[in-house]
């Protein structure tokens, strides 16, 4: 019989045995029957750890599909999950239709361009083949955008970094959606330098602030 590479479970049930009591080889009697046990307890670990990421949409990957249907949006498999994560978000933020809450749905797409950032979750840090990519974070990104409301005529312009190539399909739907009627908006991509790339609001003119 060939041995192999112990789970999780496994490891963790050996540490907890007594010392020098069993024999920690997979082929021996005592050993087959402890690889059967912890296997089917590392595949309950398992389906718990994915239960719980798959709870919350800044974690979840398998399930972006069911969380889609029920926030009313059309299944996107062929996005790159953190657009997808974060056109649900823009659904499951329920509120009044403020500034804050536009500009969050805006910056929610600028940020989901600068692609998985490195963070600790219930497994650590993962590690895998491709490394860790440094430095990816997506940083002040009100610098990025503008938003300009023309107030007497019940509209506003959203004003993107060319720089940044955003979801504009799924981010006219959200703002549609957040949008009262009788108000409406345009999305553009123009270069905008620091000085007025602040994603502040300007209030009566497309001018710029």
């Amino acid at each position: 019989m060939v041995e192999l590479l112990a789970s999780e479970a496994e490891l963790n049930f050996i540490d907890d045995e007594p010392p020098g009591l069993f024999p920690q080889n997979q082929d021996s009697v005592f050993g087959i029957k402890r690889r059967i046990f912890t296997d089917q307890i590392q595949e309950a670990t398992d389906q718990l750890r994915t239960i719980y990421a798959e709870r919350f949409v800044n974690t979840s990957t398998i399930y972006l599909d069911e969380w889609e249907k029920e926030v009313g949006l059309p299944v996107s498999p062929t996005l790159d999950i953190n657009t997808r994560r974060a056109r649900i978000l823009g659904r499951v933020h329920q509120g009044p239709f403020t500034r804050l809450r536009r500009a969050t749905i805006v910056e929610k797409y600028i940020s989901a361009t600068f692609g998985d950032v490195p963070s600790f979750g219930i497994d650590g840090l993962v590690l895998d083949a491709n490394g860790i990519t440094l430095h990816n974070e997506s940083g002040d990104v009100v610098t990025l955008y503008t938003i300009t409301e023309n107030i007497p005529n019940f509209s506003y312009l959203v004003t993107i970094d060319f720089s940044v190539t955003v979801d504009m399909t799924g981010l006219v739907r959200e703002l549609e959606y957040i949008t009262p009627a009788g108000i409406s908006f345009s999305i553009v991509s123009s270069f905008l330098t620091k000085e007025f790339g602040d994603g502040q609001f300007g209030d009566d003119t497309f001018g710029g602030i």
